[in-house]
């Protein structure tokens, strides 16, 4: 059978070795055909699909040689759901933290959305500085951010710092979850929202 590396669309590890299972050929296209592989790393399913440059046989029962093009897989690999408008310093970390979660890895991708939110807090007060509970605090103390948002930084800040210090417990997916939904709602809260409302003003202001 033949294999080839892609990047696997479940589990997101990158240039994983798929095996080329079975072959169904296109009605449309006799050069066309839809191939079931499976994911080396974790042994999961996916439909590609190739073009060929001979007839008769599918991928998985000849030469990668003669496999012309590769056209598509499916289901498409996640894209991080990273909210708009945000800073990059902020948006590099958090979409490390969405492909870390994509792919499994709770407690990397509950590092990097809690750095995401330290970042995030030097553009909400500049002049705040030191470990992220007392910028959380002070921001707390100056009214800068209503309760809701101090409890949302909390959150992710809790989530953080288990997934980075605990030894013995390793974060579910539904923890992470659950934090990731936290980093995003706040983003778009400090972020993404008033960029839209300044928007909207200029539309206003310059019909």
């Amino acid at each position: 059978m033949t294999s080839i590396r892609y990047d696997c669309p479940r589990c997101n590890s990158k240039g994983a070795a798929f095996l080329l299972l079975h072959d169904v050929p296109s009605v449309a296209d006799s050069y066309k055909w839809y191939t079931t592989a499976k994911c080396g790393v974790c042994s999961r399913p996916s439909l590609f699909e190739f073009e060929m440059s001979i007839t008769g046989k599918g991928p998985s029962n000849v030469e990668s040689r003669y496999i012309e093009r590769f056209l598509g897989c499916h289901p498409k690999p996640p894209e991080p759901e990273v909210p708009d408008s945000i800073p990059e310093n902020v948006a590099k970390p958090f979409v490390e933290a969405e492909h870390s979660f994509a792919s499994g890895h709770f407690s990397a991708a509950g590092s990097c959305y809690r750095k995401a939110m330290e970042r995030s807090l030097k553009h909400v007060d500049p002049n705040i500085s030191g470990m992220l509970n007392k910028r959380i605090r002070a921001l707390e103390k100056s009214g800068l951010l209503p309760s809701g948002m101090i409890e949302l930084l909390d959150q992710v800040r809790l989530f953080g710092n288990s997934s980075m210090h605990e030894d013995d417990v390793d974060p579910t997916k539904e923890d992470c979850a659950a934090a990731r939904e936290f980093a995003q709602l706040f983003l778009t809260y400090v972020f993404s929202l008033p960029a839209k409302v300044a928007s909207a003003k200029t539309k206003i202001a310059n019909p």
